[in-house]
């Protein structure tokens, strides 16, 4: 009988071709061209190994010692390296920002939980450490927090105390003398303060008495009132006319051109102003030119009107102050400024430049400007920008402005690459927008007239360590 032994061999072999067609099947899959989704996805696993990579090894880097006029901001992590002429400089992986630049202005930009606040501390604390610039804080959150640890630093670095002014708080902080200066001065406060210039239409008549009216009280011969309760005072008719007595045509004005509804309409706008402000604004509190930080911390959730008229206020008195009661270079900081009126403040940014008052502001979006023509006014006026994790960052990254960047083609049929293709060099953003919004807490790009870094901006703590 005659054995068959080719199912024997069978048996064998089948294991054996099956590693071959796998292993076939393999360099198969090598060989075959990629889809253009898989190279995408390789692409996008590359960068953020390596930026996970540079992340690690900044927020590892360590401090490096305190220069004078240099104020260490954080650690490089990738982008490009600033000409000397800008005023930011590296040094051990640390970008290190010149005391000058503080006089151009910045704006910081960062949503909730972006660290922004860690920024402006960091901020705070080098201005107190490397610069001899007295430094008013302005906050539109009312941050308790904050106000205590902005204090805290002031205090830890020999500039004393800081008052903090308070409003739409149960408790009311520090009073601040706001009356300083010359009748003109005084004036312009008010004006802000009660709001003539946002008159319109039927109003205009009405504000230009109004106008008319306080500048009795204020150029009255006896000098500018001191505190709401004069102002109080002289809005009165027995009061302007004993003041104007021995002036023959400011005493015919009030007697035939005024008339008592006038003087009462200016006297009920006054009125509520006096009751919120009376008791935190007076000549018996502090002045700028007296301190060498002062924190106006406001909660402008709940006291949303009274906080803009305030900070325009402020804003008027900050005029008068700069350069002529001003005695040393300063930083004023604001905040989530876009709570307030953004026209007092884009007045305050050109006039500030030539006068050593460096100005930094901040806010969680850019849309929260009122008005496209403020919106550039204060982005021209900021010539450094911090950029932290924002859902809309797009007017603010653009700014960064472009690079040469080759973008590659390739030939598809029926999904399958052809391998043929081809590449051109076109301009593209330096600032990925989806790379913003990813941003962790910390991180950030520094932009300056077209030049943009990454950065991890180092906490500080207010406690021991600064």
């Amino acid at each position: 009988m005659r054995v068959d032994f080719r199912w024997v061999y069978t048996t064998i072999l089948i294991p054996y071709a099956s590693l071959l067609l796998e292993g076939a099947y393999r360099i198969s899959l090598l060989l075959k061209p990629r889809s253009l989704q898989e190279q995408l996805e390789e692409i996008e696993l590359h960068q953020a190994t390596e930026d996970a990579r540079l992340s690690s090894q900044a927020s590892k880097q360590k401090s490096i010692p305190a220069a004078r006029g240099h104020l260490r901001l954080g650690v490089f992590i990738k982008g490009d390296h600033f000409p000397s002429h800008l005023g930011i400089s590296t040094q051990n992986h640390w970008l290190l920002m010149d005391e000058a630049v503080l006089d151009q202005h910045i704006l910081v930009l960062g949503t909730t939980g972006a660290g922004k606040s860690e920024a402006l501390k960091r901020l705070v604390n080098e201005i107190f450490l490397v610069t001899n610039r007295n430094l008013y804080f302005v906050d539109g959150k009312g941050d308790e927090r904050l106000a205590d640890d902005i204090r805290s630093l002031a205090h830890h670095h020999g500039r004393g105390l800081a008052p903090v002014f308070r409003l739409g708080f149960d408790q009311h902080g520090a009073v601040y003398d706001a009356f300083r200066g010359g009748a003109s001065d005084i004036y312009n406060r008010l004006c802000a303060l009660v709001g003539v210039s946002e008159a319109e239409g039927d109003a205009v008549y009405y504000a230009d008495i109004n106008r008319d009216l306080l500048q009795l009280i204020c150029y009255a011969p006896v000098g500018p009132p001191r505190s709401f309760e004069d102002i109080r005072v002289r809005l009165k008719r027995d009061w302007l006319e004993a003041a104007y007595q021995h002036d023959a045509d400011e005493l015919e004005t009030i007697d035939q051109e005024l008339t008592d509804r006038d003087i009462l309409g200016l006297s009920r706008r006054i009125r509520p102003l006096a009751r919120e402000f009376g008791v935190c604004i007076g000549n018996d509190g502090f002045a700028l030119e007296h301190t060498q930080c002062a924190i106006f911390s406001m909660r402008t959730q709940s006291v949303g009107d009274t906080s803009r008229r305030f900070i325009n206020f402020l804003v008027e008195d900050l005029k008068d102050f700069i350069g002529k009661r001003q005695r040393q270079p300063a930083v004023l900081v604001i905040d989530e400024f876009g709570q307030f009126s953004n026209e007092s403040i884009t007045s305050l940014l050109s006039l500030a430049r030539s006068s050593q008052l460096g100005i930094i502001l901040s806010t969680q979006d850019i849309a929260s400007l009122r008005g496209e023509a403020t919106k550039k006014l204060i982005l021209a006026n900021t010539r450094t920008k911090l950029l932290m994790a924002s859902d809309f960052p797009e007017d603010v990254a653009s700014l960064a402005g472009t690079a040469y960047q080759i973008e590659d083609s390739l030939q598809y049929q029926e999904g399958d690459a052809t391998g043929l293709g081809s590449a051109r060099v076109q301009h593209a953003f330096k600032i990925d927008m989806n790379e913003v919004a990813k941003l962790t807490p910390g991180q950030a790009y520094l932009i300056r007239q077209r030049y943009a870094a990454k950065i991890q901006v180092k906490k500080i703590s207010t406690d021991s360590n600064y």
